[in-house]
């Protein structure tokens, strides 16, 4: 099991390798946010490498993890743009839409500090450039994991 111990950190303005904590409240305000790489399944990549095709390049960014979402949600530009399969479609419903038909998508998450990958066989397309966010980790996946929020540290951990 993989363990990841995450508090919000940032330089501000002191010698290069040290860092100052940031106030506690970074972690209310923001939520448990993971850096991640999003890439096409194994398989995928099989077929796409089988064709003689270029093998599409993975997008590194920020991930919120959100209890509130039943599904794992991937921004749908990021999607696109890591060549991610679209395996269905299907109706989301969110704080702002109501039974919206978005595409589904197959793709691999590789979360920054933990060494397995993790497979998101059906996640929602989504908007979510404009939060700065290319995915929303969501109650589908976190059902195989261990959370615990620290709020009164200002830090979480999450375990696979």
């Amino acid at each position: 099991m993989s363990i990841l111990n995450a508090r919000f950190d940032a330089p501000v303005g002191i010698p290069a390798g040290q860092r100052e904590r940031l106030p506690l409240s970074a972690l209310h305000q923001l939520g448990p946010r993971l850096q991640i790489t999003l890439s096409p399944l194994e398989a995928q990549l099989k077929a796409i490498a089988d064709i003689g095709e270029p093998l599409p390049n993975p997008i590194s960014g920020v991930a919120l993890i959100d209890t509130g979402a039943l599904s794992t949600c991937i921004d749908q530009k990021a999607a696109d743009a890591a060549g991610l399969a679209v395996v269905d479609s299907g109706l989301m419903t969110s704080a702002t839409h109501e039974n919206e038909l978005v595409p589904i998508y197959a793709a691999r998450l590789d979360i920054a500090g933990i060494p397995e990958n993790v497979e998101a066989k059906r996640a929602y397309g989504a908007i979510l450039e404009p939060q700065g966010l290319i995915a929303l980790v969501g109650r589908d996946l976190l059902a195989s994991c261990v959370l615990v929020y620290n709020g009164t540290d200002g830090s979480f951990s999450l375990s696979l």
